[in-house]
């Protein structure tokens, strides 16, 4: 429709409401507006018959109960949620999630850091030695930088992480982790044979 029609139509409607307001004044006046105006007379000699404190009783019991129902929905909602999120995202989608994250976020880097220097703390059945990894005692020492960016991750804050001061080597492992993931592959087969053999 363009807009010319659009405005012819426009003008139609408002013409039509104009004659059928003029023709049926009478019917509207008896029917809806006295109506209208006797409720709200009424309204008003009720209104003044009860306390004025009773209606500062009822306006906080009103506020109470709009403040549970939204809290409770609240709730609901956020249980609904955290159901659903359990049962999609499970440890390898959370590490998906911060392996993306790590290209384009500082935190998301000390995060991917934190959780491979915790997993190789596992491995080497360190947890709870003072946050330290002594990686040079495993079967398969690592190299300098894969040990460094560990030690870094375990040692400091997202803050801290991001502002040291390190080698290329291991700015290209926060970058890009997967050599680090693959010497933790190769520890966990160390842990393996150690104890199938």
């Amino acid at each position: 429709m363009s807009r010319r029609a659009r405005l012819l139509f426009l003008l139609g409607g408002l013409a039509a409401a104009a004659v059928l307001g003029f023709l049926l004044r009478e019917p509207v006046r008896a029917f809806i507006v006295l109506p209208l105006l006797k409720f709200f007379w009424l309204l008003r000699g009720y209104y003044g018959s009860f306390p004025q404190s009773s209606y500062y009783i009822v306006l906080l019991v009103f506020i109470v109960l709009i403040g549970l129902v939204s809290f409770r929905l609240t709730d609901w909602i956020a249980g609904e949620r955290s159901a659903a999120g359990r049962f999609e995202r499970g440890a390898v989608s959370q590490m998906a999630f911060w392996l993306g994250r790590a290209r384009h976020s500082l935190y998301g880097r000390w995060y991917v850091a934190r959780a491979l220097a915790d997993l190789a703390l596992d491995l080497l059945g360190q947890r709870g030695r003072g946050g330290a990894l002594d990686l040079q005692g495993s079967a398969s020492p690592p190299r300098p930088e894969i040990e460094e960016y560990l030690q870094a991750a375990l040692r400091l804050s997202p803050a801290g992480f991001a502002r040291k001061e390190t080698s290329s080597q291991v700015l290209s492992l926060e970058e890009n982790p997967e050599p680090v993931i693959a010497y933790l592959e190769t520890l966990l087969e160390d842990v393996h044979e150690h104890f199938h053999s």
